[in-house]
C-alpha cells in the first residue's frame, strides 16, 4: 500500500502561506500586464490606442522584483515544520 510522504521526508523550501499568496497576486499581475500589453483590439473590433511607457513599465517590475525578493527572504530552508505531529528534521 502507498503512503503519502509527511513533511519531514520531503526535504526542501518552506514558503509561509502569505508571501504563497504575495506571490499569486505577482502572477496575477503579471499575466494582466502582459494582456494588456499584447491586446491591440476591443472585442469589438475597435482599435485600442496602448501607450506603455518604458519608465512606468520599468517602475512596475521593480517593484514586483521587490515583491518577489520579499517572498523568497521569507522562505526558509531547510523546511522547519511546526504544528501538531510536525517533525523537525
Amino acid at each position: 500500500m502507498h503512503h503519502a510522504p509527511s513533511p519531514s521526508d520531503m526535504p526542501g523550501y518552506l514558503l509561509p502561506e502569505n508571501m504563497h499568496e504575495l506571490l499569486l497576486d505577482v502572477i496575477d499581475e503579471l499575466q494582466l500586464l502582459a494582456a494588456l500589453a499584447a491586446t491591440t483590439e476591443a472585442p469589438d473590433g475597435q482599435v485600442l490606442p496602448m501607450e506603455l511607457k518604458r519608465a512606468a513599465l520599468a517602475g512596475y517590475l521593480r517593484r514586483v522584483s521587490a515583491r518577489i525578493e520579499t517572498a523568497l527572504g521569507q522562505c526558509s530552508y531547510p523546511a522547519r515544520f511546526s504544528g501538531a505531529g510536525a517533525k523537525v528534521p
